[in-house]
């Protein structure tokens, strides 16, 4: 599991978990997969949904499971999945 630092359309920093705390520029390409998974009660018992997802869906700051491959010294990103986080609106502020 790592953090998200930043991301676009073409990539997606991510920060390891370990003591050094380095990141990684992962590389979005055409088969790069994201996943969103959200617990829901059902017959009164929790179960994990899981739908696909874009890059527009990270959050900086939030928490992911990556697959990555190095591929000419570049790293690729294979699959991230990630749970349902509610993206924060912003409220316009009103004149007085």
């Amino acid at each position: 599991v790592v953090t998200v630092e930043k991301f676009d359309k073409e990539s997606v920093t991510i920060k390891l978990a370990d003591k050094a705390k380095k990141s990684i520029d992962l590389k979005i390409t055409g088969t790069s997969n994201f996943s969103l998974f959200a617990p829901q009660v059902r017959s009164g018992k929790t179960v994990i949904t899981q739908r696909m997802a874009e890059a527009t869906d990270l959050i900086k700051g939030q928490s992911i499971a990556v697959l990555y491959a190095e591929v000419d010294k570049e790293y690729v990103l294979l699959n991230a999945v990630m749970k349902h986080v509610e993206k924060a609106v912003e409220k316009p502020v009103e004149e007085e």
